[in-house]
């Protein structure tokens, strides 16, 4: 699994970055890794974005502003022919590359960048080249299939009839075509083997076994055959010292692959890249995988869904281009820990000082400087959906039963490791309005695009609800979405989506 972060996750930070004097501590920033965004045609954007550098001491010089169009909405193409190569140039001119650690944007920078425009030339050709290589596969796995159960003979007959790859892929009872390929593959390669065992000629056996062997490379690629070598070595123990060395070989053969695929998968799109994925795929999961490959391109194609958070596209700048479809890595988590890949792919930290009105923008970096003195100070209140954790039963990643694990993974942390007293609702039920004095920390779900006024926030307190909605606005006047309606009622710092993320993309509360 990556570790998600970047621009599909259409998430914002909000909050006034802490940068401190050089200093050891893991993790600080200094003043001098610090850029800020600002809109140059806004009077408002250029005064906080100075406010915020001279309480930082953040160098003025990294201030880049830029033109912006009005709005929370940037268009795509403004973002990829005007702001990005922009600011790229500001980067490159003042000599940044590898000093800048973090940009700030500030007030007036759009929230969200459009998508690509479905009708446009690039996706019609792409979706044009993704059916085409669907059909000639599909006509391929169906010559296979029927060759297979020619060679099973009259073993197939005593079978009731299956539901085909093709046709009813559509249905409620077969969603996926490839789930009526695997059903035919799986049985004719059952009764094909067997027909071949029969065989009481020697020589036509070996024969029959080799082209069986052949065909199930084609249709199901290396893994059909690293599998199949796999299963004969655990029940037939004698044979394990013969098929080890060809087991050995075609696995490695197949995890460069992988690794090859997995590099590909965050390359930009374009034909060339689809070629290359589609050769990897064939090879180690043969024509079914490369069909299941095209199904999910074709479906996610179709979809575009290319928004993202301002914020996400900026993380990625440093990047010469992306894949704008997937989720990508984030190399700085620490999964990748003296990775290479957090040079070769640099990603910045991003997060935002804006708030509904310039008051309370201008407050927040007050506030925190404050904070960061004092100390925060507080309940911590954790509001769980309710769901029904069992014990010892594993939970499946992006669940529900997840979100609600992790919550009582941070109940354990800041019980263990803080001094902040911790109340958790563990029914399905919300915190009502007015339950929560002296809210520090809060964390909870599930009112969407609703806020509800619990709350009595501390100075730097932190919220994050997590819902669709709750950051597709910081200025509409009636919008209760979460992240407006806390900034409003005292928060000095939250997180929340522009656009529909997906559960498993929000960050895990612990």
């Amino acid at each position: 699994m990556h570790y998600p972060f970047a621009r599909t996750l259409a998430f914002i930070a909000l909050f006034s970055a802490a940068v401190t004097a050089a200093t050891e501590v893991r993790g600080e920033l200094k003043p001098e890794e610090v850029a800020i965004l600002a809109a140059k045609n806004s009077k408002a954007s250029h005064d906080v974005a100075a406010y915020y550098a001279k309480a930082r001491g953040i160098p003025p010089a990294q201030i880049c502003e830029i033109e912006m169009p009005s709005g929370e909405t940037l268009p795509r193409v403004k973002w990829e022919k005007e702001i990005r190569p922009a600011i790229r140039r500001w980067i490159a001119e003042n000599g940044l590359q590898k000093k800048v650690r973090c940009f700030v944007t500030v007030w007036d920078v759009p929230l969200r960048i459009g998508p690509t425009d479905a009708n446009g030339a690039e996706i019609k050709r792409r979706l044009y080249y993704l059916e085409v290589e669907s059909r000639r596969r599909e006509r391929e796995m169906d010559k296979v299939i029927a060759e297979l159960e020619k060679m099973a003979g009259s073993r197939m007959a005593s079978e009731p009839e299956e539901i085909s790859g093709q046709g009813d892929s559509e249905s409620k009872e077969n969603p996926s075509k490839v789930d009526g390929y695997k059903q035919r593959l799986e049985k004719a390669l059952k009764y094909a083997q067997q027909a071949v065992q029969a065989q009481p000629d020697e020589a036509s056996r070996q024969a029959s076994a080799q082209q069986l062997q052949q065909m199930a490379a084609v249709s199901g690629g290396l893994a059909i055959l690293v599998n199949g070598l796999g299963n004969t070595m655990q029940q037939d123990p004698t044979k394990r010292d013969q098929l080890r060395p060809e087991f050995e070989l075609l696995r490695g053969r197949m995890m460069g692959f992988i690794e090859s695929r997995a590099m590909l998968d965050g390359q930009p799109i374009d034909v060339d890249r689809d070629l290359t994925m589609l050769a990897t795929i064939d090879r180690t999961n043969g024509l079914l995988g490369s069909i299941e490959w095209l199904e999910g391109e074709l479906a996610t194609t179709r979809k575009n869904e290319t928004h993202a958070a301002f914020d996400s596209e900026l993380s990625l700048v440093l990047w010469p281009d992306y894949n704008l479809l997937r989720w990508h890595p984030n190399y700085l988590n620490d999964h990748f820990e003296g990775s290479g890949l957090r040079e070769l792919r640099p990603i910045l930290m991003v997060s935002r000082i804006e708030a509904p009105t310039l008051k309370l923008t201008q407050a927040m970096i007050d506030t925190a400087i404050q904070v960061e003195k004092s100390g925060l100070k507080g309940t911590v209140y954790l509001d769980l959906r309710g769901m029904k954790i069992q014990e010892g039963v594993p939970i499946q990643p992006g669940s529900y039963e997840e979100y609600d694990q992790s919550l009582l993974q941070t109940e354990e942390l800041l019980k263990a490791q803080t001094p902040l007293k911790v109340v958790v609702d563990r029914e399905q039920t919300l915190f009502s309005a007015g339950s929560c004095p002296e809210a520090a920390l809060y964390c909870g779900w599930y009112s969407l695009a609703k806020y509800v006024p619990a709350f009595q926030w501390q100075p730097g307190s932190v919220g994050y609800h997590l819902a669709s909605s709750e950051a597709t606005t910081l200025r509409a006047a009636e919008s209760e979405v979460w992240c407006k309606r806390m900034l409003e009622e005292g928060v000095c710092a939250t997180i929340g989506p522009v656009n529909e993320p997906y559960l498993m993309a929000f960050p895990r509360p612990h």
